[in-house]
């Protein structure tokens, strides 16, 4: 069986967005020092975001459905449900930080909510809607996955040491993850959520070899099989909650520089 693709290339998240009630402006701890907002005239699709570890954020050819998946980090792309025009549209974006401080992909989101509620007036609530996606439960045969003790968990890394848990296609190891954890990877190699209902609780240790989508001549197994036979988990199609993020309301012009 072959997994559909269904997602944009944005999708890497597995993260779940906290619920609100009544939504507040994020309190970031620090926010951008300067922030110059223009319309994009570059090209549609040819986006640009910096790596991490500067002072500055410099991204060309963002939609603004782009800055909303920054600031929000969905599980799901087409969670985010608003004014089609309105997300679609392009900026580019020149911002910096006070002296000394550098930004990471956590530290940005609420910068990125801050400067999207006070530039562009966003509006919002979290809802949330059924998908096609899959579940995993335990195999009648029973589980293969390595059980560990929380003891033997390795948590942080040294300096140019490589991830103990890392997704490629066709291959994913984790070590010291829990079900959940596992099918937020699998959802990864999916491209659609995964949810758990295998009713196994603990930390274990996975390292899955599959065939990815547009191999036509390996030998190892496709996602569905590899799951089967390798962790003794059964992927099977099921409608998924997902939260989404709705606009009530953007501006397509943010206030002026």
């Amino acid at each position: 069986m072959r997994i559909p693709f269904q997602l944009r290339s944005t999708v890497v998240l597995l993260a779940l967005l906290n619920t609100a009630g009544a939504q507040q402006s994020p309190k970031a701890a620090i926010t951008f020092e300067t922030a110059a907002i223009h319309p994009s005239h570059v090209a549609p699709g040819c986006s640009s975001i910096p790596p991490p570890g500067s002072g500055h954020f410099d991204a060309t050819c963002l939609t603004l459905r782009n800055l909303v998946e920054i600031a929000f980090k969905p599980e799901y792309p087409d969670s985010i449900e608003g004014p089609p025009h309105a997300l679609d549209s392009q900026y580019d974006i020149r911002a910096s930080l006070p002296d000394g401080v550098t930004w990471n992909y956590d530290s940005l989101r609420p910068l990125m909510q801050q400067l999207l509620i006070e530039r562009f007036h966003l509006a919002y609530h979290f809802g949330s809607k059924l998908v096609s996606g899959y579940e995993i439960t335990t195999d009648k045969s029973g589980t293969k996955l390595t059980s560990i003790s929380p003891d033997s968990v390795k948590w942080g890394m040294k300096a140019g040491e490589l991830s103990q848990n890392f997704f490629a296609p066709g291959h994913i190891q984790s070590r010291g993850i829990d079900t959940d954890g596992i099918a937020g990877m699998l959802s990864l190699a999916a491209r659609t959520p995964v949810v758990n209902h295998t009713g196994l609780t603990g930390l274990y240790n996975m390292d899955l070899r599959y065939a990815p989508d547009e191999s036509t001549s390996s030998d190892l197994p496709s996602l569905p099989m590899a799951i089967k036979e390798q962790l003794g988990l059964n992927l099977k199609p099921a409608k998924v909650p997902v939260q989404t993020i709705v606009i009530d309301h953007v501006d397509e012009v943010p206030v002026a520089n």
